[in-house]
């Protein structure tokens, strides 16, 4: 059993004064909770009632006490409700003098806790949090389910999923895709990669101990001059691919994100990489030919396009 590293201090649904409906909100935190699971991080959860069954500051420091946290997570059902403000300083004050080695994490929704906490998670764990982020990815068509299981697989296996070596060391490493779309006519932006010899989206390597995310976010602002802040929450499309052209020879595991943006925003291209780019409207890809695109741009295409991204 992994070793706890998260505790998540919030209202417990059923010992809230209604009248209301406690089964969906506890629904929402049970997910979110199964999140840790998944990426292998240990979690606890102190719950606690506004129903007066409970002596809510002993309760919270007797969590606090238990063992030392990596990261405390303070639910929203504290937090953004105005007439619990006493309630909220309590608790960062508990956490302030009973954890103070801990980061303090904020959700925004009881089902994105595990994001929330992950922002803050030692490098410990870096694989753990990709791990979540695949299991997460409901996939578009049997090869994208191949390579879900062939991913989890791999990550299950290994901590080293960051290339650390160029041109590529470890031989199999983690790559975030961005996609820019029109959100007017589902146009967008590709890239004429000088290495490659392919169009593809903006993108790279994943740094060692980066959150993906963050890395869409940086390699469009370093390769196009777009503001990555927009980017998806989650990856939409996972790929696993034996790479083609001058850097041929391992094997890409691929995080796609989306990215909605307007096709009149102006560029600042890295012009050391890419041959040329170019917006492409979905008639013009219809057709184009296929050869001369990621070998699995068109599956993603058709995710997108059937909404089951």
């Amino acid at each position: 059993m992994t070793d706890p590293r998260v505790l998540v201090i919030g209202l417990d649904p059923y010992r809230v004064p209604g009248p209301w409906d406690p089964a969906p909100m506890a629904e929402q935190i049970e997910a979110g909770m199964a999140r840790f699971a998944e990426a292998g991080v240990g979690a606890e959860t102190c719950l606690v009632g506004l129903d007066g069954s409970d002596d809510i500051g002993a309760v919270v420091a007797a969590a606090l006490v238990r063992r030392s946290w990596e990261v405390v997570v303070v639910g929203g059902g504290i937090r953004k409700n105005e007439e619990q403000v006493k309630l909220f300083e309590l608790v960062i004050n508990l956490v302030r003098r009973h954890a103070a080695g801990a980061a303090i994490a904020f959700n925004s929704t009881p089902s994105g806790t595990f994001e929330a906490a992950a922002r803050w998670l030692g490098p410990r764990n870096s694989a753990g949090v990709v791990r979540a982020l695949v299991a997460g990815i409901e996939p578009g068509d049997d090869v994208e389910a191949a390579h879900r299981e062939q991913t989890l697989e791999w990550l299950g296996q290994t901590e080293d999923v960051f290339r650390r070596v160029k041109p590529a060391t470890p031989d199999q490493h983690l790559v975030s895709y961005v996609v820019p779309v029109d959100p007017r006519d589902g146009a967008i932006l590709l890239v004429d990669h000088v290495n490659a010899g392919l169009w593809l989206p903006p993108g790279g390597h994943v740094e060692p101990d980066e959150d993906p995310r963050l890395t869409a976010q940086r390699e469009i602002a370093e390769e196009l001059g777009l503001d990555g802040s927009g980017v998806s929450r989650e990856p939409v499309f996972l790929t696993v691919t034996r790479t083609v052209g001058m850097d041929s020879g391992h094997t890409d595991v691929s995080l796609w994100y989306v990215l909605p943006c307007d096709r009149e925003q102006a560029l600042v291209v890295d012009e050391g990489e890419f041959h040329q780019v170019r917006w492409w409207s979905r008639a013009e890809l219809a057709d184009a030919d296929p050869g001369r695109f990621d070998p699995h741009f068109f599956r993603f295409l058709t995710k997108v396009s059937t909404g089951s991204a």
